[in-house]
């Protein structure tokens, strides 16, 4: 019974670590977000293939 007990307290230890550390996310930089549509751009090579 104690081992259940333990076994439940270190996993609710582990999921409120897990929740803590996941509201502190990094933000952007702001580099990354003032070039948003860099993501979203067909390469050289790629504009070729498709024939643009």
């Amino acid at each position: 019974m104690k081992k259940i007990v333990l076994l439940n307290a270190v996993a609710a230890l582990a999921i409120s670590a897990m929740l803590l550390s996941s509201c502190g996310a990094k933000k952007e930089s702001a580099t990354t977000a003032s070039t948003p549509a860099a993501d979203n751009t067909l390469t050289e090579k790629e504009k070729k293939k498709v024939g643009y």
